[in-house]
């Protein structure tokens, strides 16, 4: 019915989830323990009394991302999750199908795990927000019988990602062996 707009719901929203997740739980957090809430006498339940704590921080949110709406909407003619799938993640999928993008990711890997840091779970999580859309991609140009570097298909994908990079652990530790 047209009602809700899926087109977010796949992998080309994953990078505007993360960004607009992190903005919205920063904010709240930051509002509940500077207190800003409705507190309520100790007879009312406190079931009911975490409801109400919950409003302002709520209501604060929810008006500031209707107003970020409108702004986009009157200004853009657009929203703000196509302007950020447009700005960000656009170049940055562009730049992780590459072959520097692919010697970056693989050599951020064990970067990380120098630090001590699980590389391959840092740069997965990352990177999959880039490479999961690729395969996305792959799959409709599959389906379409067009797969193909010729029509568009992309080589570097979360499953690139796991065969060549992170295969028998982070950083091919097979070869240790």
């Amino acid at each position: 019915t047209n009602v809700l707009n899926i087109t977010w719901f796949g992998g080309q929203g994953m990078v505007a989830a993360i960004i607009i997740g992190l903005l919205v739980g920063w904010s709240y957090s930051a509002m509940m323990k500077k207190g800003w809430k409705i507190k309520l006498p100790e007879q009312v339940p406190s079931s009911v009394s975490k409801q109400f704590s919950a409003m302002i921080p709520a209501g604060v949110d929810l008006t500031a991302c209707m107003l970020l709406f409108a702004a986009f909407k009157t200004f853009g003619n657009t929203d703000m999750l196509q302007w950020i799938y447009q700005v960000l993640e656009m170049p940055m999928q562009g730049l992780s199908d590459s072959w520097g993008g692919a010697v970056v990711i693989g050599l951020a890997v064990p970067f990380f795990w120098f630090f001590g840091v699980h590389g391959g779970l840092i740069v997965g999580s990352v990177a999959g927000a880039f490479l999961i859309p690729n395969t996305a991609a792959n799959a409709a140009l599959y389906h379409a019988g067009k797969l193909s570097v010729a029509q568009g298909a992309h080589v570097i994908t979360n499953e690139f990602y796991n065969n060549f990079i992170n295969l028998t652990g982070s950083g091919i530790t097979i070869g240790l062996v």
